[in-house]
């Protein structure tokens, strides 16, 4: 089953594992750009310059032996929205293929939301400009996974 295009302007939430991004690119720096490309075409998303790349975070979940991924973008999202819709897709690359299960959970959007606004305020509190490398600007700045996108249930 195809997922649904989807209309702007909405704030897109991945969720896919480090394994799933190589798959794409060996380096995260490149995977992440190239996974939400991918994505934009399987969601009928033809106009780019309406895409906006906020965050890229990765988390050790060290008593699962996983690590997840989650890569937030803006799609037709105006900069001063705090509170745009959101939508979060789990996100597996097979070769070419992406497969893509949509995920539901009420609490998405506040804390997808939040972690944008977490990320800002970060961001201008070390006079970093945002949207802009934050998952390699974490690890410079050894901030943990504080500011991760954490849903229940996924």
């Amino acid at each position: 089953m195809d997922p649904p295009s989807i209309i702007p302007p909405v704030r897109v939430l991945i969720r896919t594992r480090p394994a799933q991004l190589q798959k794409i690119h060996p380096s995260l720096d490149q995977a992440d750009t190239k996974l939400i490309e991918k994505l934009c075409v399987e969601l009928s998303i033809t106009d780019k310059t309406k895409i906006n790349h906020l965050i890229t975070t990765t988390s050790d979940e060290k008593k699962k032996l996983k690590e997840r991924v989650d890569i937030v973008f803006d799609y037709g999202v105006p900069t001063n929205e705090c509170q745009p819709q959101v939508v979060a897709y789990s996100v597996k690359v097979d070769g070419s293929l992406l497969t893509i299960k949509q995920l539901f959970n009420p609490q998405i959007k506040p804390i997808v939301n939040q972690t944008v606004e977490g990320w800002r305020t970060t961001n201008s509190k070390y006079g970093y400009s945002f949207p802009g490398r934050t998952d390699v600007r974490r690890r410079r700045l050894d901030l943990g996974d504080a500011l991760s996108v954490s849903v229940p249930g996924t």
